[in-house]
């Protein structure tokens, strides 16, 4: 039941629409659902010559989790999920034992 509430969950905050200014910088310290502006280029090969004609912003986000009791600067680990979406696996394993280990996960 956990694993299907949690499941839930991720889905439901991986599908939900922007709500806050997207940023530029984590200089103030934010954790949780954080949103910045990235591209989506016409083709592989265009942004691999950095021709950038025709190209859309987009807002797009993740959950910052950070690791307990820590203060400054910790390492980081950007997780993606794979092709069959968003599960608790992402949470159980990776997230929760990263952050146990000291590092920040997004």
């Amino acid at each position: 039941m956990k694993h299907i509430v949690l499941a839930i969950a991720l889905a439901a905050s991986f599908t939900s629409a922007a709500s806050a200014a997207p940023l530029t910088d984590l200089s103030g310290g934010q954790t949780g659902r954080i949103e910045f502006i990235s591209i989506t280029p016409l083709s592989m090969w265009s942004y691999a010559r950095r021709n950038m004609t025709g190209t859309k912003q987009v807002v797009v986000y993740g959950d910052l989790l950070m690791p307990k009791n820590t203060t400054g600067k910790v390492p980081a680990l950007v997780l993606s999920h794979g092709s069959s979406g968003v599960s608790p696996y992402a949470y159980e394993v990776w997230a929760r034992q990263m952050n146990a280990a000291g590092v920040a996960v997004l």
